[in-house]
């Protein structure tokens, strides 16, 4: 009798464990599954400025041709997990040219490109492209022109992306600038000549 009661408690706990197992197995499965993720954060500024900013925007500058700006480009691994082959294009917008870069410049589209080997979880690289403004002055162009530049970044399956904006104008020339030169030489000419004529009419010859 003790030996069945045995059995049947072996038996029911051999059943028991049926029931749980499969859930014990996904339970682990899930726990060591690894989050996978890439973040991206593009910022600008004027070569002559220390700070870094999202955008600027019209009112806080205007930039003109032969003006240089940095972009600094910071790819962060998010994931819980290394990265490796991560592929970086940033496409420079009109009116740019590349002056430093990292990886390969494509002229013909005005892309660069850069493939990071590894990154390891939590860490994160910057990168920084320069550029100059070009052709703003050939435009016709009314006002100020907003340029976006905008960084992709993809590793596998995970990407992310950001932008960033500036704004160009055209240096304004006085078109009456010579001609008011003139007029002031004219001017000044035509009372010294007037003067002279006075003093001799005064002296009789």
């Amino acid at each position: 009798m003790e030996h069945r009661i045995k059995v049947v408690v072996l038996a029911v706990f051999v059943a028991f464990l049926g029931l749980i197992g499969p859930r014990v197995a996904v339970a682990q499965y899930y726990g060591q599954e690894e989050e996978v993720s890439i973040s991206l954060d593009k910022k600008v500024r004027y070569i002559h400025s220390e700070k870094y900013f999202d955008n600027i925007d019209a009112v806080s500058q205007v930039f003109f041709d032969g003006d240089l700006l940095d972009y600094k480009i910071t790819v962060e691994n998010t994931s819980t997990k290394d990265l490796v082959d991560i592929k970086v294009t940033d496409q420079l917008p009109a009116n740019t040219e590349a002056v430093m870069w990292p990886g390969t410049l494509d002229s013909t589209l005005n892309k660069i490109s850069w493939v990071i080997d590894r990154l390891n979880a939590g860490e994160a690289k910057d990168y920084l492209i320069r550029i100059r403004i070009v052709g703003v002055d050939k435009l016709a162009l009314a006002g100020v022109m907003g340029l976006t530049n905008k960084v992709e970044v993809r590793a596998g399956e995970v990407s992310d992306e950001d932008t960033a904006t500036i704004y160009v104008g055209q240096k304004s020339v006085p078109e009456t600038g010579d001609n008011t030169l003139l007029a002031k030489t004219l001017v000044g000419l035509s009372l010294m000549l007037t003067s002279v004529g006075v003093r001799r009419l005064a002296r009789g010859y």
